[in-house]
């Protein structure tokens, strides 16, 4: 099954080149420097600001990791003045 579609004909399923794209349209329509973060810097950005809400054992859950190393290695970014304001423009935060 497949989560995303096209909504013009012949309506199959979108790649995942076409999903990368859509994510830059939206960082560049938010202020975001695409040259610096791309599609996937969402991902790490997005659990950095959740861990301050939520439980890493919460995240990794959703995220499908079985080690707290994976999350501290690759996700777990210190939050700098870049980071934050890719981080709010991203959660919509002020």
């Amino acid at each position: 099954m497949q989560l995303f579609l096209s909504v013009k004909e012949p309506y199959s399923p979108v790649s995942k080149d076409t999903i990368a794209r859509w994510i830059r349209q939206i960082l560049a329509i938010a202020g975001i420097d695409v040259s610096v973060f791309k599609a996937h810097s969402v991902r790490s950005a997005s659990v950095s600001a959740a861990s301050a809400f939520v439980p890493v054992a919460d995240i990794m859950n959703r995220a499908g990791w079985s080690q707290e190393k994976t999350f501290s290695t690759y996700y777990n970014k210190p939050i700098n003045e870049i980071n934050n304001r890719f981080e709010n423009a991203i959660l919509g935060l002020k």
